[in-house]
């Protein structure tokens, strides 16, 4: 196991379908005219995975466990299923090479590659006595037949689904040798009011809490979460086309998240389990290696399909801007926030949704902990001066904007993937700060203006000078850039994955 970069500082101190490769395989016409490709094993490997991924840290520590399919004799099927929505998509240069990375770990696996015409003629084929043909050609979104379309291939086929803004890691072999009868990423952990929701219910034991992806998964043939996963998704599919076809509303993202999205797949999931349904399901969690995805301010271990895969979150098929910029990121409930301005003793917390504040007739604004959200205080003007705030955890964000007026922002701790951000247009002109492990970044504001305890190894301060903080210890970046913010994160990376 490793040492969290934080931890040894302190002891230091005391979508819609998607792509394929262009590399020369042998090929072969599988069913419903989808291409089967199977690369030649070699005794190497090409030499573009380094150039995409860089050097990957840690060893596999979140490998699958044993399950009780292993005394079957099944094994999952060293197969990857893809789409696109045409073949002319194939040339992209991201898919390109995110496909490239998922043949050279997998050499020995069968690729096979559906455009939406393909999927199509594969529902039609393996499907004709059921709703599904209908039910995927009148969907209101065109995500939801890729939704559809992997659970029904990998129920047919078996094998593993890989969106193709997935990029591998390493081998798939252990998960094939685990003897699980199906693999899904564990992630999205979520509070009872963030689980409320997306739910419309309270979570009812501790397990229900974590989330179920959908970009990367495996299964044996006919797995019954698979299954049940399929059937769910076609009836709540079949509820929105009757909704949606008598009403003007427009499906949001959210809905497509619940019909046939992970939201849906977890409460499959969870709904079965607790009904000792799904024994050989496992639920792996990602590794805490540093996200691939520049910009990624979630959790480490988000978006990873364990310590094998990671999503490289294109989001083609997001329709709100919002969400797409914020992965999903919704407006926080109204009894969040409710115009109010928090105080010393009740303070606003944030967990996992965006705090937009709108006003504040007090002098100070009051936040808490946020939790994987993002606070905006934009363009209030005549409002509260003084913003304080507990803390900003697991990728969260303060974004205070130009024409605010705010004039201190004070705040204790910013962890290794959070971020304070604070427009060079708006009124800040003190900033104080406990500890800082990730970022602030407050180009308007001068070195002599900030105060702090502590800058950890890898932190980083972007000023309107590039003078020191007053701090009382000082090991992070102090720059005008935050172009240097970067490249001082990356060489950190680099340094704690060399001695660790």
């Amino acid at each position: 196991m490793k040492i969290s970069h934080v931890l040894w500082v302190e002891l230091m101190i005391g979508m819609s379908f998607a792509h394929s490769s262009q590399t020369k395989p042998q090929h072969e016409e599988g069913r419903s005219g989808s291409k089967m490709i199977r690369r030649r094993t070699t005794g190497h490997k090409l030499s573009i995975l380094p150039t995409i991924i860089g050097e990957i840290s840690g060893p596999l520590d979140h490998l699958p466990p044993s399950c009780d399919n292993a005394a079957k004799g099944e094994e999952i099927p060293k197969r990857i299923i893809q789409t696109v929505a045409t073949k002319d998509t194939l040339n992209d240069s991201d898919w390109f090479k995110f496909h490239t990375s998922l043949q050279e770990q997998n050499l020995n696996y069968t690729f096979h590659i559906f455009d939406d015409n393909e999927s199509l003629q594969f529902i039609d084929e393996h499907f004709n006595n059921t709703t599904l043909p209908d039910v995927i050609r009148s969907v209101p979104r065109p995500v939801m037949k890729a939704d559809l379309f992997r659970l029904a291939a990998v129920a047919v086929l078996g094998g593993f689904y890989m969106d193709m803004d997935v990029i591998a890691k390493d081998s798939f072999d252990p998960i094939v040798s685990s003897g699980c009868g199906a693999v899904f990423p564990k992630e999205w952990w979520k509070d009872d009011q963030a689980y409320l929701d997306r739910h419309f219910k309270l979570p009812s034991d501790d397990e229900d809490h974590w989330q179920v992806g959908n970009y990367a998964f495996a299964a044996v043939p006919n797995h019954p979460l698979v299954v049940d996963s399929l059937d769910e998704a076609i009836k709540r599919s079949a509820d929105s086309i009757a909704f949606f076809s008598e009403s003007d509303a427009e499906m949001s993202d959210l809905d497509v998240l619940r019909t046939t999205g992970p939201y849906m797949i977890s409460e499959v999931y969870h709904e079965g389990r607790k009904a000792g349904k799904y024994g050989d399901v496992s639920h792996i969690q990602g590794d805490m290696s540093k996200p691939l995805k520049d910009g990624q301010k979630y959790g480490y271990d988000w978006h990873k399909f364990g310590p094998f895969a990671e999503h490289m979150l294109s989001h083609t098929w997001v329709k709100e801007s919002t969400n797409a910029e914020h992965d999903y990121l919704h407006p926080c409930p109204y009894y969040v926030y409710r115009g109010g301005c928090g105080s010393r003793w009740s303070p606003i917390d944030v967990y996992g949704c965006e705090l937009r504040v709108e006003f504040c007739h007090d002098d100070t604004f009051y936040l808490g902990n946020v939790y994987s959200g993002e606070v905006i205080v934009d363009r209030l003007v005549n409002s509260f001066t003084n913003f304080r705030s507990s803390g900003f955890y697991t990728g969260s964000v303060l974004n205070i904007t130009q024409g605010s007026a705010v004039q201190q922002v004070t705040f204790d701790v910013v962890d290794d993937s959070s971020k304070v951000e604070i427009s060079s247009g708006s009124d800040v002109d003190k900033v104080t700060f406990g500890s800082n492990y990730g970022r602030i970044v407050a180009p308007g504001v001068p070195g002599s203006h900030m105060f702090g305890s502590f800058l950890s190894w890898g932190s980083c301060v972007v000023n309107r000078d590039g003078v020191r903080p007053n701090v009382w210890s000082n090991f992070g970046k102090v720059t005008t850039s935050e172009d240097q913010c970067d490249a001082t994160a990356d060489a950190m990376t680099s340094l704690f994955t060399s001695i660790f």
